[in-house]
């Protein structure tokens, strides 16, 4: 595609690598940010069901990449991410987890964990504009030389690139048969999750903030969201993740079959009963890790000005989706 001076650039999704894509290339073409969710997020997701408050998407995010310790090194330096877990432990089956070393490069988002993308967005993109609980139900060509996107809304809006930061398999359904990636697109592979959400009435004594158990097993991982920086929470609020392999086997297992068995396991390895809860929630994440990472940094087809990005292009991690969207970013900034 012929691209001029001022492309248009529509970017699907507002997670970690949609805002990063969107502060990137704000100054090189008009962006548009469409994302089918009330506010930004995407995997950084938290939920507030007062008075409890809980991150029930990725807990914690990595710093290890020198660019993306660059880019967040302000927001170390005020406090808004803080070193967590403090206490970190692996479940063991006798009811005693065991203590496991606290990793230096693992942070938590002070207030919620949606505080980062917001604060991008706010600080770094003035120029975007954005479109909330709009869902894209279909890409067809406009002209030889851009597209139109069609949304859940009825209303329809062209582009010249068009960039679908979501997992993997939701960008296979959206972009056309013929587009040059189609098979890197169909090798990445995701895992799905199953997310409790507990929250109780009174402070449940814990000489632990995280904790994790495995894959194959109805508890992957436990947060103390009370124990995050800065939530202002005077009860205990616990995320409760299944491991990933075990949630894709019972996915479409009745739901209170499957908190039933999350529950069970929970008291056998940690002690806590969560039928003492006072707010409990399950949520399902169809799309959830990158078991098997398309391998790349992003896919483009820079013929028909198609591209997809996320941190399932290289296996997972919030940091991954950011140095995905950069990586694509700078490549088409020298295309436009």
């Amino acid at each position: 595609m012929s691209k001029g001076n001022m492309s248009k650039i529509a970017i699907i999704g507002g997670g970690i690598t949609g805002v990063t894509l969107a502060m990137l290339l704000q100054d090189h073409a008009k962006v548009t940010l469409l994302e089918k969710s009330r506010g930004l997020g995407g995997r950084m997701a938290h939920r507030r069901a007062e008075p409890f408050a809980f991150d029930h998407g990725a807990a914690y995010l990595t710093i290890r990449d020198n660019d993306f310790a660059d880019r967040l090194a302000p927001y170390q330096a005020s406090g808004l991410l803080r070193p967590w877990p403090l206490n970190p432990v692996i479940f063991s089956a006798n009811n005693q987890p065991v203590k496991r070393d606290q990793r230096r490069d693992s942070y938590a988002l002070a207030g919620s964990a949606n505080a980062l993308v917001k604060t991008l967005a706010a600080e770094h993109c003035k120029k975007v504009d954005f479109h909330f609980e709009t869902t894209v139900k279909a890409l067809g060509p406009e002209t030889d030389s851009s597209w139109n996107i069609t949304t859940d809304h009825g209303h329809s809006m062209n582009a010249d690139w068009i960039i679908s930061t979501v997992p993997a398999p939701q960008t296979a359904v959206l972009m056309p048969d013929e587009v040059s990636f189609a098979e890197d697109l169909g090798r990445a592979k995701m895992q799905a999750c199953f997310t409790m959400m507990l929250g109780f009435d009174h402070i449940i004594p814990m000489d632990w903030d995280a904790g994790w158990g495995t894959s194959d097993d109805p508890i992957g991982f436990v947060a103390d969201n009370r124990q995050k920086p800065d939530r202002g929470l005077n009860q205990t609020a616990l995320t409760v993740h299944a491991g990933n392999a075990w949630s894709d086997q019972h996915f479409d297992q009745d739901l209170d079959k499957v908190q039933q068995q999350m529950k069970r396991r929970l008291l056998e390895l940690t002690g806590i009963d969560a039928a003492k809860a006072s707010h409990l929630a399950l949520h399902r994440w169809r799309y959830a890790n990158a078991i098997l990472p398309a391998g790349q940094a992003f896919l483009l087809d820079q013929e028909k000005g198609l591209a997809a990005a996320g941190d399932w292009c290289l296996g997972g991690r919030i940091e991954n989706g950011f140095l995905s969207a950069s990586a694509l970013a700078r490549k088409i900034t020298d295309l436009i």
